[in-house]
């Protein structure tokens, strides 16, 4: 939920920011537009200086304010985006730490705990599914579109069914 080292180049922009999610079109507002960004960046979120776009007059932006202008002018000679000497393999110590680590992978990508992301806020989950933790491992195991003001969720079922439980069951526990 909060990237660093973005670098927008010369990327293709087409129809981007035509329909506009609710909270996109409330910042909108304050900018005295009524086209949305073809690049937002959440204002506490995306502010890192090492964060950058090349030609920024090119798009219609929000919130890019401290955005450097990037040095790079293409990825041409950039043969993998894998660490240069590779990760070390990560020791996983037991299920509660495993299905942590799975949460913040895959499902805190796309569902903030208190706030909209992608997803809806996981207090959000939890109030719907309240004790209920066959009800997620279900849902993201076969997830249908419930909410029109949300992008439909992509299947997760390339997660056991043991682990979509235990990963449902972490959603609900969380607290902040």
């Amino acid at each position: 939920p909060n990237p660093d080292r973005i670098a927008i180049l010369d990327n293709l922009m087409y129809d981007n920011g035509t329909d506009p999610v609710p909270e996109i079109k409330a910042a909108m507002l304050t900018q005295f537009t009524r086209r949305g960004p073809d690049v937002f960046a959440n204002i506490g979120s995306a502010q890192e200086p090492d964060n950058c776009i090349l030609q920024k007059e090119q798009y219609i932006t929000f919130g890019l304010k401290k955005w450097s202008k990037c040095e790079r002018t293409n990825t041409h000679d950039i043969d993998t985006y894998l660490l240069a000497d590779g990760a070390p393999p990560r020791e996983i110590e037991n299920d509660e730490d495993r299905t942590k680590r799975l949460y913040q992978g895959i499902c805190a990508g796309c569902h903030a705990y208190n706030m909209r992301m992608i997803g809806p806020p996981t207090l959000a989950i939890q109030a719907l599914y309240h004790k209920n933790p066959e009800g997620i491992a279900n849902y993201i195991a076969d997830p249908h579109k419930i909410r029109p003001d949300y992008p439909p969720m992509p299947t997760q079922s390339h997660l056991s069914e043991e682990l979509r439980r235990k990963v449902a069951e972490y959603m609900l526990e969380i607290q902040k």
